[in-house]
C-alpha cells in the first residue's frame, strides 16, 4: 500500500515528519516497508498483513495515524442525493450467484466529458506508481485508494440489452480484458450484458466496454465479490490487479454504496456528469454490526498490566469500535464493518495493547505453564511409531491427493471426494486408502537403488456417500521383506498398545492382495484391517520390481481399544514349566483359533504364554491336514508347580483341541 504524505494529510493532519509517522505506525503493528522521495513528494509504502484489508486505503491508514498521534481524522465531505427506487424501469440487474456476489451497486451516469484528469488528481496517482488514463478511470482509482472499495466503469452504450448479469462463465466463453489478452472465463464469475461477458468479476474489465474519449455515459459498478472465487479465478488465469488484491482480502460492506456515491460526486466535479443518476442496488438495507462482550478486567489478565478504562475506551473508539453498553466493567462493543478480523475479547485486548505500546508492557521472567494431560491418541501414536521403527520401518509423509487414473485401493467405503481448484492430474481427488501412497514411496526407493523399502504412515483417508463426507485415520505399512516380517512388526504394535491377546489374524481374500497371502486383522472379534502380499497386477500398476507386503489398519479403532496403562509386578522368583505340544488338524484351521482355544482351556490361572514354533505338511501327514507345534508356559505365583499340575493343564489343552477341531495328538 503506497500513499503520499500530502494525500494522507487530507484525512489526518499530523504536522509530523514522515519518519515519525512511520515509527508510530510500526510500533502499532502497521509495518512501514519504506519511505522515498518521488517527484517532490514523500511516498510511504506499508506492508499490510492479510487480516488488515482496512489498511489498504487512505482512510484506513488515516484512522491508524489518528489514534497513534491523537490528531483528528477527517472524513471526506460531500453530498449526493440518492433515488428512493432501487430498480430502474429500463435497466435490469440480475445477480444469479448471490452467494458469490452478496451486493452489487450500479449507477448510470450521463453527460460525461472524458478527458485528461486535473493535475492534482493525476499527480496523486502517478506519485504512487499508477498511470493516469483519463478523468473517469482515474477517479475510480482515486476512490479505490481512498476507501479501499474497487470500482469499475463500463461504457453504457457498449452494453447490450440494457441488462447487467452476475453469473458464471459458460463453457467456451472468452473475454478480451483491458490488458489486451484473451481469457477463457468458463466457470469464473463474470459480469455480462444480455449477450456476452464484459468483465471478470473482481479482477479486470473487458476491452470492448472500457471507457474511451468517446464515452458520454457509464455504468459505475461497486460490489462485493466472494474472496475465494476471486482468488481462484486470479490464480487460474494468471491475472492480478489492485481490485483482485483487495477483494481477495475482503472489502468493507458499508463502503460499497459510499464509494459509488463518492465517485459520482467527483465525476460531477471533474467530468461534467449530470446531477441525475439511475441507482441499481441488490441489497440497499444497512449492514448490521457484530457485537462482542468485553470485560475490562481481561486487559490486565492478558497483558499483565493495568490500562485504565478511560484510556482503553479512547483507543477502541479511535479505531472505530462503538461501546454501546457499560455494565460494571463489562462492555458490549459493536465491531466496525471494516474489521472482520476482530471476533473475540482477546482481539480487543490486542487492539488496546498495540496502540498503548508493547514497549510499555513490562516483561516478566515468570512464565505460566499449564501442563496438558496426556492425549491417548498421541500416546498411542508414539508407542506404535516406536514399535515400527524398532522393526526397521521408516515413517513417511505422503500427499492426501491422488489422480483419477491412479490405481485405487479403497480402505474407506464410498465414493471418492473430488478436489476443487486442482492444479494437476495428481490432485483430482482425495485418497480412500494409504496403500497407493505407500507403494509410490516404495517405487521411489527402488528408483534410487534402495532394495529394502520399509515404510509406514498414520494419516487420514476420505470418502463420501449419501450421508455426507467421511474421514478416518489409518495406519498403513509396507515391507519388502515379506508377509512374515510385516506381520511381526504389526504384532509388535499391537503388543505396545496392549492389544496382542485380543488380536487375531485370519486368512482372507482382498482384491489387491495375492490369494493365500492375505489375512484379516481383528481386535476382540471386530475386523479392523488387513495384511498381505500385493498382487502382481498392483505391483505392475505402480511400476514396482518387487511385490511388498502391505498392511492397513483402522487407527481410530486401535486408539479407542488401546490399553496404554501398563501393570507391573514382581520379577517371577518361582520356576516355570514349559511343555511342547504337537497336533494334527485340518489345514483350514487358523493358528489364531488354536491359540484362543488353548487360552480358554486353562482355567486355573497358570497359563503364562502360548508360542507357535512349527508347521509341517508332508510325509506322514494325511492330505488336507497339517501339523502344528507350540509350547505352553505354566507358572504359579505362590508355589512351584508339580509335574502332576502341569499334566492336568496339558490334558485340558489337548482335550479342548480334540473337542473343537478333532485334532490328533502327535506322539
Amino acid at each position: 500500500m503506497k500513499f503520499t504524505t500530502d494525500w494522507l494529510a487530507d484525512y489526518c493532519r499530523t504536522g509530523l515528519p514522515a519518519t515519525t509517522v512511520a515509527e508510530l505506525l510500526t510500533k502499532a503493528g502497521v509495518k512501514v516497508e519504506g519511505i522515498e522521495e518521488r517527484g517532490g513528494e514523500t511516498v510511504i509504502e506499508l506492508e499490510i498483513t492479510a487480516n488488515r484489508p482496512d489498511c489498504l486505503s487512505l482512510l484506513g491508514v488515516a484512522r491508524e495515524v489518528s489514534v497513534v498521534t491523537g490528531k483528528p481524522m477527517l472524513e471526506p465531505g460531500f453530498k449526493l442525493e440518492t433515488t428512493r427506487s432501487f430498480r430502474s424501469p429500463d435497466w435490469m440487474l440480475d445477480v444469479r450467484e448471490p452467494e458469490l456476489c452478496p451486493r452489487y451497486v450500479g449507477r448510470i451516469v450521463k453527460g460525461l466529458n472524458v478527458g485528461p484528469s486535473p493535475s492534482a488528481l493525476r499527480q496523486r496517482l502517478e506519485a504512487i506508481g499508477l498511470r493516469s488514463v483519463n478523468n473517469v478511470v482515474d477517479i475510480t482509482n482515486f476512490v479505490l485508494y481512498e476507501c479501499g472499495q474497487p470500482l469499475h466503469a463500463f461504457d453504457l452504450n457498449k452494453l447490450s440489452g440494457k441488462s447487467i448479469l452476475v453469473r458464471k462463465g459458460k463453457p467456451g466463453e472468452k473475454l478480451k480484458a483491458i490488458d489486451g489478452r484473451d481469457y477463457d472465463v468458463a466457470g469464473a464469475l463474470v459480469i455480462a450484458d444480455a449477450e456476452k461477458p464484459v468483465a471478470i468479476a473482481g479482477v479486470m474489465g473487458g476491452r470492448e466496454t472500457e471507457v474511451t474519449a468517446a464515452t458520454t455515459e457509464i455504468l459505475l459498478e461497486s460490489a462485493i465479490f466472494d474472496p475465494v472465487i476471486v482468488r481462484r479465478t486470479s490464480q487460474k488465469l494468471g491475472l492480478a490487479s489492485d481490485s483482485s488484491y483487495r477483494f481477495q482480502r475482503g472489502v468493507d460492506p458499508a463502503r460499497v454504496d459510499w464509494a459509488s456515491r463518492r465517485a459520482v460526486f467527483l465525476l460531477r466535479e471533474h467530468a461534467g456528469a449530470h446531477p441525475e443518476t439511475v441507482h441499481l442496488d441488490t441489497k440497499p438495507e444497512a449492514t448490521v454490526k457484530r457485537q462482542v462482550q468485553f470485560k475490562v478486567a481481561s486487559i490486565a489478565r492478558v497483558l499483565g498490566r493495568e490500562v485504565e478504562a478511560p484510556q482503553a475506551r479512547k483507543i477502541l473508539e479511535g479505531l472505530g469500535f462503538e461501546i454501546r453498553e457499560d455494565l460494571d466493567g463489562v462492555w458490549r462493543i459493536a465491531i466496525p464493518t471494516w474489521r472482520a478480523d476482530v471476533s473475540r475479547d482477546v482481539d480487543l485486548v490486542e487492539e488496546i495493547a498495540r496502540v498503548y505500546g508493547y514497549d510499555r508492557i513490562p516483561a516478566s521472567p515468570r512464565v505460566n505453564i499449564a501442563l496438558a494431560p496426556p492425549n491417548p491418541a498421541d500416546l498411542a501414536a508414539a508407542a506404535a511409531k516406536d514399535a515400527l521403527r524398532a522393526a526397521g520401518l521408516d515413517e513417511v509423509l505422503t500427499l492426501s491427493f491422488t489422480g483419477k487414473s491412479a490405481p485405487e485401493v479403497p480402505f474407506l467405503a464410498g465414493e471418492p471426494v473430488g478436489v476443487l481448484g486442482k492444479t494437476g492430474k495428481r490432485e483430482e481427488q482425495m485418497r480412500q486408502g494409504l496403500v497407493p501412497s505407500l507403494l509410490d514411496a516404495v517405487r521411489m526407493h527402488e528408483a534410487y537403488g534402495e532394495k529394502a523399502a520399509e515404510v509406514f504412515e498414520i494419516a487420514k483417508v476420505y470418502a463420501k456417500d449419501a450421508r455426507g463426507f467421511h474421514e478416518r485415520s489409518v495406519l498403513g505399512a509396507s515391507s519388502s521383506r515379506g508377509f512374515a516380517a510385516l506381520k511381526g512388526a504389526i504384532e509388535n504394535v499391537l503388543d505396545r498398545l496392549g492389544l496382542r491377546v485380543q488380536s487375531t489374524f485370519r486368512p482372507a481374500e482382498r482384491a489387491h492382495l495375492a490369494p493365500g497371502r492375505a489375512a484379516a486383522v481383528s481386535i476382540s472379534g471386530k475386523e479392523i484391517g488387513s495384511i498381505g502380499e500385493i498382487t502382481a497386477a498392483l505391483a505392475a500398476a505402480h511400476d514396482l520390481r518387487s511385490r511388498p507386503a502391505v498392511a492397513e489398519l483402522d487407527w481410530d479403532a486401535l486408539v479407542a481399544a488401546a490399553k496404554l496403562t501398563r501393570r507391573f509386578g514382581d520379577f517371577p522368583t518361582l520356576p516355570a514349566v514349559q511343555r511342547d505340544i504337537a497336533v494334527v488338524l485340518d489345514r483350514a484351521v487358523a493358528w489364531s483359533d488354536v491359540e484362543a482355544a488353548v487360552r480358554a482351556s486353562v482355567t486355573s490361572g497358570l497359563l503364562e504364554s502360548v508360542e507357535f514354533f512349527d508347521l509341517y505338511e508332508g510325509k506322514g501327514i494325511p492330505a488336507g491336514k497339517k501339523s502344528i507345534a507350540f509350547s505352553v508356559t505354566l507358572r504359579a505365583s505362590d508355589r512351584t508347580l508339580t509335574s502332576e499340575e502341569a499334566d492336568v493343564a496339558v490334558k485340558a489343552v489337548v482335550s479342548a483341541l480334540v473337542h473343537k477341531f478333532q485334532a490328533i495328538l502327535r506322539q
